[in-house]
């Protein structure tokens, strides 16, 4: 197991000992790193993920499948996916 993984690992375990949910946790913009504010829709129904740097970046980021439309809380695994492959 590589070192980042293995240090990965350990803080997702400090956390859950903590009573943290990874899902109270929001990783930063995908795009520039800078921190991500969460804002609900008007009518509650989409979650939006909104870059705080609005000069550089500015990305805002919702989600539309079955699942996020139901319960738009469950998009914060989403957002805190990532892959690693090149597109």
């Amino acid at each position: 197991m590589s070192r980042l993984r293995k240090n990965g690992k350990q803080l997702i375990e400090q956390r859950q000992r903590k009573g943290i949910k990874m899902s109270d946790i929001l990783k930063n913009c995908p795009f520039c790193g800078a921190e991500v504010k969460v804002s609900n829709g008007v009518m509650g129904e989409l979650r939006f993920y909104c870059c705080t740097n609005r000069k550089g970046c500015g990305a805002t980021i919702s989600f539309n499948n079955p699942l996020a439309n139901k319960v738009p809380s469950s998009t914060d695994k989403y957002f805190n996916r990532r892959t690693f492959k090149e597109v």
